[in-house]
């Protein structure tokens, strides 16, 4: 059985990914050498991959392909409509 992600969820990962990504390749003493890194789109994308990233909601590993895999999806019973979320 496939269950269907809520986009928002989707969008709330990726979006840690990225912070999380950028955090790291911010470099807070030089302002330089930061834009210049936040530039290289070839090496920020290489931060992506072959990583395990842990969020508050579980965690994600990004294969060399650059395909997500999450440990583990919790979903939660929506007692209006009996759906799952």
């Amino acid at each position: 059985m496939t269950w269907q992600v809520s986009p928002v969820s989707r969008m709330h990962s990726v979006c840690l990914c990225c912070l999380k990504v950028i955090n790291e390749t911010v470099d807070s003493t030089n302002y330089t050498s930061s834009l210049l890194a936040l530039r290289n789109g070839v090496g920020i994308v290489e931060k992506f991959l072959s990583r395990t990233f842990t969020l508050p909601t579980g965690s994600i590993y990004v294969s060399p392909g650059g395909q997500r895999h999450v440990d583990m999806l919790v979903q939660q019973v929506n007692w209006q409509t009996g759906d799952l979320e």
